[in-house]
C-alpha cells in the first residue's frame, strides 16, 4: 500500500510551498496532540491557510497523516543513506549506522510517532502496514544489501543477510526502544550511554558474522 493511495493530483495552482505548509503543520498538531484530537481546522490554523485549502490537497485526516508519517520515513531513511558508505571498513559503517539508528528512534518526535502509530493501527490496517513497508522493512533490506555486499568482498560472512540486518538492529534498539516509549530511559539516552551500547552491537555482531579464516 503506497501511503498516498487515494489522494487526487494536484492541480499546478496548488503550490508545493503550500503543500509543505499544510504538511509541516500537520505534523506538528498530530505529534502534539495525537490523531483523534487533530482537527483539520487546528491543521489549517497552524498552517495559515484556509481550511478548504487543507482538503483542496488532502481529502481527509487519514490521507494527511499517511503523508506526515512518509515525511518522517523519508528523513530517517535519508540519513540511514549518508551513514551507509560512511567509510570502507564494515566495523566504522555498522558505527555509524547504529548511532544513527538509536538516536533516530530515541528521539521525541519519533517515539510521539510510533505512539500515534500504534493507537491507529487497528483502525487503518493498512496505513500500519504501509508504515512497516516504509521504515523498519525498508531499513533492514538497505543493511542487508550492505552486508551482502561485504560478504561477497570477504569482509563478513552473513549468510542469510536479512536475519543478520534483524539482528544487528535488534540488539541496538531492544529494550531501550520500550523504555522510552515508556519514559523510563532514566539516563540511557545520555551520549555516553548510547556510544556504549553501539559499541557492544557491533563487537558482539562482528563475533557472529565477522569473516572466518
Amino acid at each position: 500500500m503506497n501511503f498516498n493511495q487515494g489522494v487526487a493530483e494536484s492541480p499546478p495552482v496548488r503550490t508545493l510551498a503550500k503543500r509543505q505548509a499544510v504538511v509541516a503543520a500537520a505534523a506538528q498538531v498530530f505529534l502534539e496532540h495525537g490523531y483523534d484530537s487533530a482537527s483539520m481546522d487546528a491543521i489549517a490554523q497552524v498552517a495559515g491557510v484556509s481550511k478548504q485549502t487543507v482538503y483542496n490537497h488532502f481529502p481527509n485526516k487519514e490521507t494527511l497523516f499517511a503523508e506526515v508519517a512518509e515525511a518522517q520515513c523519508r528523513r530517517f531513511l535519508e540519513l540511514f543513506a549518508a551513514t551507509e558508505m560512511a567509510g570502507d571498513d564494515p566495523r566504522s559503517v555498522l558505527l555509524t549506522i547504529g548511532h544513527a539508528m538509536v538516536q533516530t528512534v530515541l528521539a521525541p518526535q519519533s517515539l510521539r510517532l510510533y505512539r500515534i502509530m500504534v493507537a491507529v493501527a487497528p483502525q487503518f490496517a493498512g496505513l500500519g502496514r504501509a508504515f512497516f513497508d516504509m521504515a523498519p522493512r525498508k531499513a533492514v533490506r538497505r543493511l542487508s544489501a550492505y552486508l551482502e555486499r561485504e560478504t561477497g568482498n570477504g569482509r563478513l560472512a552473513a549468510r542469510d543477510p536479512d536475519r543478520a540486518a534483524e539482528h544487528f538492529f535488534g540488539m541496538l534498539t531492544y529494550n531501550i526502544h520500550f523504555r522510552a516509549l515508556f519514559g523510563m530511559l532514566e539516563g540511557e539516552d545520555a551520549p555516553e550511554r548510547i556510544a556504549r551500547r553501539v559499541l557492544d552491537a557491533v563487537d558482539a555482531f562482528l563475533l557472529a558474522y565477522g569473516p572466518r579464516d
